[in-house]
């Protein structure tokens, strides 16, 4: 059976035509009104409130299985569709993407579409598993690992690799393992 994590008009409508029912019975197997359900056919990405999202459900879950293989084969391949509706919804998410747009000099919506795209081939497994590799990661790692790449030069400061001189631009680490291992005092004493 197709699972729909978000709803929107598209697949109501999706439901409606598998179920082969008018608008007006449509509308009364989820106990709305018509004019709602009309609506989604001319939004089809308007997304219903969740009392509907659960009606839709269970209108979904109810129906006979040639029902349920119309309503997949109407809305198949839509996992894209989905994504791209779950980044539209974070607002912090939308403006990044939409910044990404600008500064790429990409159409409007087209850092969405690309990381949709991405969103869909990815295993949530593997995510799950880099988060965790992710969390055992320390600030004392990051200190070393800072420490490694930059020249340690006066003690509680690292150099930056910018050119041959011997400490041209020092980084203070206040508070940093190799910084206290390093030194005797205060940062800056």
């Amino acid at each position: 059976m197709q699972v729909v994590s978000i709803w929107t008009g598209r697949h109501a409508t999706a439901l409606r035509t598998a179920l082969r029912l008018t608008n007006e019975a449509f509308a009364q197997t989820l106990g709305t009104a018509t004019r709602t359900v009309a609506k989604w056919n001319a939004q089809p990405d308007l997304v219903p409130v969740p009392e509907l999202q659960r009606a839709l459900d269970t209108s979904l879950q109810r129906a006979s299985d040639e029902a349920k293989a119309r309503f997949s084969s109407l809305v198949g391949g839509d996992a894209g569709i989905t994504a791209e509706l779950r980044l539209v919804d974070d607002l912090a998410v939308s403006q990044a993407l939409a910044w990404l747009d600008e500064h790429a000099g990409w159409p409007a919506g087209d850092a969405r579409r690309r990381v949709a795209q991405l969103v869909t081939n990815v295993d949530p497994r593997q995510l799950q598993d880099r988060a965790n590799r992710r969390g055992r990661v320390g600030q004392a790692m990051i200190a070393d690992a800072l420490a490694s790449y930059y020249d340690v030069g006066v003690p509680g400061e690292l150099c930056r690799r910018t050119s041959t001189d011997k400490c041209p631009q020092p980084i203070r680490l206040a508070g940093s393992a190799s910084a206290a291992r390093s030194r005797s005092g205060p940062v800056g004493t």
